[in-house]
């Protein structure tokens, strides 16, 4: 008896006792057949045998080449999802860092005592927070006192370039504007 057979046989004891079942080695390519009464079980080895045989004819034509065609149809598709994460991510990493700049460039121009230099600190220190991303945009800052007490800093790209690129233009936004408006701490004085 084979190591499976015996495995086997031992588990088949321990499980139901010994209720008729017992192998029998037969001179056959197929291995041992289990048999219990009358009724013959066939073994694992000789039912993939049989099920490789009916079910899987043999190979007519060649697969080479096969991977490299499926690969060839699908990377523009994860090229163009790839690159267009990349995009996106760059928008929202430039619209947070030009809030960001907005917010910081108002924060700095409300503690100044007068209107002229509020304005023009504002617009200096939200220039300085978003020249961290460079050259790629034109980034236009602008700083105006609305009314007499609020204080607001606007930051604008009016012709977006994207990192990469490799999307169309009307995938992805052509401006982005941002605003942040705060109240002038010395206003009352």
């Amino acid at each position: 008896m084979t190591q499976y057979s015996l495995l086997l046989s031992e588990a088949l004891l321990f499980l139901g006792g010994s209720n008729g079942f017992r192998w029998e080695k037969r001179a056959s390519l197929k291995g041992d057949v289990l048999v219990f009464g009358k009724r013959k079980m066939k073994t694992q080895m000789e039912s993939n045998a049989t099920r490789n045989q009916a079910t899987f004819p043999a190979k007519r034509h060649s697969e080479r080449g096969v991977a490299a065609l499926e690969l060839a149809i699908l990377m523009p598709l994860l090229l163009m999802i790839l690159f267009g994460i990349i995009d996106w991510g760059y928008v929202f990493y430039v619209d947070l860092t030009m809030t960001n700049g907005v917010r910081e460039g108002a924060r700095v121009g409300v503690t100044r005592n007068t209107i002229a230099i509020a304005e023009a600190d504002a617009k200096t220190a939200a220039t300085n927070y978003v020249s961290t991303l460079g050259t790629h945009n034109n980034i236009v800052i602008s700083a105006a006192m609305t009314g007499t007490e609020q204080l607001s800093v606007e930051a604008r790209i009016d012709d977006f370039q994207p990192l990469v690129g490799f999307l169309p233009d009307s995938a992805l936004p052509s401006k982005l504007t941002t605003q942040a408006s705060m109240r002038w701490e010395l206003s009352g004085e």
